[in-house]
């Protein structure tokens, strides 16, 4: 769609239906319709003048003043407006029968056809919102809002850059109408009210779309929990501008990222092997020089461990970072969850059969010293419909013994369908030595049992302090 204002000098009014070929003004030849909306066509053309092509928003019914004078408006906004995210007007035009804004042409294609062409990879889709939150920050500085965010008004270049398009119902902010302007599906509550719009507004459209591009992604926690803050009903609650919105969704997707990581290698340390660790017992039977010797700062501690030891420690920390990330994403992005309401207040829960989970692979079984703890380290997969939380009361999944105990929890704040999350079993080893067997079974919290998939720890008991046994 291009810049300059300068008075056309030759002034050919249409003499039937614009068509390809037809000449708009002496220079524009329309070379193909590209859109068409409730009251204006656009095509793409060819300016003779500048030698390059443009786009043309044509106005089909001009007998109305004020419906000319609010088409015209579009080009006002954006001839004051210079941003590489937000298509440039070239020039209005209300003479000889037509009315008509000339905009810079911009090659490629619509957010919406993208979408229908499959998902967005997660990163691409937050830095995407970036772009558009910038341009809805020039925007806003100039005190106009566009109203009428959906991915049929965003275009991408072939170079990956986003341009705001169609500013037809773009108003001044805080501009009370006497009649409501939007579409369906994408006008925030306060604009379906008849209130006043206000930056917050944009920000609710803003979060609209960024739904739409994570697609299932957007129901982990993380996300989930900023897409809520963008969502509000009351505009008061949403971010104060488009630009924190897009950094508090960079920022949780950014952290999603890592928390698979993060698992991934949890995974494979954890499978290694899962020793108890060094407790401080043993120094107290140890003389004043080696306890100084022990505590002194140095690798002695790690070499005391061992290898699987080491694999142990550096397991434990990366569950502590992954169990932190979640509350992470809202702390980053100063925003805070809704004061005196669980994060799954506003969900309604599945029944108990959505939940169900499958064996996937194991440490070695434990050993450990007759009262004593010991740890014990399971993947299972979530092979139910409902995802799997650690903060929502109804559908927090835990492992039970036999008599109710419960021994673990997943080590993350989301477990997705399909998804394996790592279950940290503690027992607490009786005094009787030799191996005691313990069937577990995956319950929900507030809900019930799920079925019994045969999932049982072996552990061996000994007087001294012996090395982790076998698998089953």
């Amino acid at each position: 769609m291009g810049y300059a204002n300068e008075p056309t000098t030759v002034l050919t009014p249409p003499t039937a239906a614009p068509g390809p070929g037809t000449v708009l003004l002496g220079r524009y030849t329309l070379t193909s319709r590209i859109g068409s909306g409730g009251s204006a066509d656009v095509w793409a053309a060819h300016d003779e003048r500048r030698d390059q092509m443009v786009t043309i928003k044509l106005l089909r019914d001009r007998d109305d003043p004020q419906v000319r004078a609010r088409f015209l408006d579009e080009g006002l906004w954006l001839e004051t407006i210079e941003h590489k995210g937000i298509v440039r007007s070239l020039g209005r035009h209300d003479v000889m029968g037509l009315t008509m804004i000339v905009f810079e042409y911009i090659e490629g294609i619509t957010l919406a056809e993208r979408l229908a062409h499959g998902e967005v990879a997660p990163r691409k889709a937050a830095a995407i919102v970036r772009q558009l939150a910038s341009a809805l920050g020039a925007l806003h500085s100039h005190g106009v809002l566009h109203l009428d965010l959906k991915p049929a008004n965003i275009m991408i270049g072939p170079d990956g850059r986003v341009r705001l398009i169609d500013f037809g119902i773009a108003d001044l902010i805080g501009n009370t109408r006497d009649q409501i302007l939007g579409t369906p599906g994408y006008a925030s509550p306060e604009v379906r009210a008849g209130h006043a719009p206000t930056r917050a507004t944009d920000v609710y459209g803003l979060a609209l779309i960024a739904r739409e591009l994570l697609g299932p992604v957007a129901l982990d926690p993380r996300i989930a929990l900023v897409l809520r803050f963008g969502l509000f009903e009351s505009p008061s609650r949403r971010p104060s501008s488009a630009g924190r919105f897009a950094l508090a969704l960079t920022v949780a997707v950014r952290l999603r990222e890592l928390a698979i990581q993060l698992r991934e290698v949890g995974y494979r340390l954890l499978a290694i092997g899962v020793p108890r660790l060094p407790t401080i017992a043993p120094l107290r039977v140890v003389d004043a020089a080696a306890r100084r010797r022990f505590v002194r700062p140095s690798l002695a501690p790690l070499r005391a461990l061992g290898r699987n030891g080491v694999y142990a420690g550096v397991a434990v920390v990366l569950t502590a970072l992954v169990l932190a990330l979640p509350r992470l994403t809202s702390s980053v992005a100063g925003i805070e969850r809704p004061d005196g309401a669980s994060q799954g207040a506003a969900y309604a829960l599945p029944p108990l059969s959505a939940f169900a989970a499958g064996y996937e692979w194991q440490a070695p079984y434990p050993t450990a010293v007759a009262g004593t703890e010991a740890l014990w380290v399971v993947g299972l997969r979530n092979t139910g419909t409902a995802g799997w939380f650690s903060d929502r009361p109804g559908a927090q999944a835990a492992l039970i013994l036999e008599d109710g105990r419960v021994v673990a929890m997943p080590s993350v704040a989301y477990v997705a369908p399909g998804e394996v999350a790592i279950f940290i079993v503690r027992f607490m080893a009786p005094a009787e030595t030799g191996v005691r067997t313990y069937p577990m079974r995956l319950y929900i919290l507030g809900s019930g049992l799920t079925p019994d998939f045969g999932l049982y720890a072996n552990l061996t008991v000994t007087a001294p302090r012996s090395t982790i046994g076998g698998r089953h």
